[in-house]
């Protein structure tokens, strides 16, 4: 079992969802951001918030195809790339700028 997590929350999506972000962000642990947003999208695949993460999961790892754009505009029609770069570190800017660049030829809007 996941450090942190009790019975109840493994099979709780949110707390998946929760737990992919941290990992992203505080971490930079891309096999267990992968590992919690599949699980999260395994127990509820019909939540905007986690489908619009998926397809940010398919961004931050550098997977355009991924990024499931269509899925993602659907689910959040406020979806930008500039939100989600405001939002998402970067230690360097030509990694935030190859992001940019992957999510506009992805399709995704400005």
């Amino acid at each position: 079992m996941e450090k942190g997590l009790n019975d109840n929350a493994q099979d709780d999506a949110e707390s998946h969802r929760i737990l992919t972000e941290l990992n992203l962000i505080l971490h930079r642990d891309f096999d267990k951001v992968r590992f919690h947003q599949d699980r999260a999208y395994a127990l509820n695949p019909n939540d905007p918030l986690i489908v619009s993460q998926r397809g940010e999961m398919g961004i931050w790892l550098g997977d355009a195809a991924e990024a499931e754009t269509a899925r993602v505009l659907e689910s959040d029609p406020e979806f930008s790339v500039e939100a989600v770069l405001e939002r998402t570190p970067y230690r360097l800017d030509s990694d935030r700028e190859h992001q940019r660049n992957t999510m506009l030829k992805a399709g995704l809007p400005a």
